[in-house]
């Protein structure tokens, strides 16, 4: 049985591990806040546009804004975090 000769060396292979890992974290914090931005920008236009409807997104405000802004501050500190 013969070895086939692997074209990159071990450290070659973990630094494009890393370099995809990095990515990643990197688009998942961007959409995260891209999330954040859309909920804030909801809220805004509904809270401009929305008339005697006021009541009830204020109930979605409450339901959705806490849980996104604990998701993107939880993954953006994360992200920066591990840029150590």
């Amino acid at each position: 049985m013969e070895l086939v000769d692997c074209p990159c060396s071990p450290s070659e292979e973990k630094t494009e591990v890393a370099k995809k890992r990095e990515d990643i974290r990197g688009l998942l914090a961007a959409t995260l806040t891209g999330l954040f931005v859309a909920v804030i920008v909801a809220i805004f236009l509904s809270a401009v546009f929305g008339g005697d409807q006021w009541g009830r997104v204020q109930e979605f405000v409450q339901i959705t804004f806490g849980t996104v802004a604990g998701l993107v501050g939880s993954a953006v500190g994360f992200y920066f975090g591990s840029q150590r």
